[in-house]
């Protein structure tokens, strides 16, 4: 869970496949879905919002389909996807943004790993 500088909180419901959004007193605001195909643990693991004023994006991890994923916040549409299939990742979980814009994911079951990507251009590279 995750509350954005306008006060929207974003919750990743990953069996379900989806990210909502609530205002804080729990009222529902809406949600986006992604990749609804996926089985076993579900394709939306954990999110950070991008640090710019607006927060107009955010990073997700999906460690099922072992992927992260740019997201515009208004309108939840992904803009770029990394990894997917790439082996850049093995049960990516946690993801988090440092104050420089460094991107650090972790990862569980046989990755056990902490990966940093640098941003370049606007997006993450490893």
């Amino acid at each position: 869970m995750k509350i954005a500088n306008d006060g929207l909180v974003y919750v990743c419901d990953r069996i379900n496949d989806r990210v909502q959004v609530f205002q804080k007193d729990g009222t529902f605001v809406k949600e986006w879905r992604y990749l609804t195909d996926t089985k076993s643990s579900g394709s939306a693991w954990d999110l950070y919002l991008w640090a710019d004023r607006e927060q107009s994006f955010f990073l997700m991890v999906d460690g099922t389909n072992e992927e992260m994923r740019l997201v515009r916040r208004s309108d939840g549409e992904i803009i770029d996807t990394i990894g997917s299939g790439a082996s850049f990742f093995f049960g990516v979980h946690n993801i988090a943004i440092d104050s420089k814009g460094n991107v650090y994911t972790t990862e569980v079951f046989e990755g056990k790993r902490l990966q940093k990507f640098k941003v370049v251009s606007g997006a993450p590279v490893r």
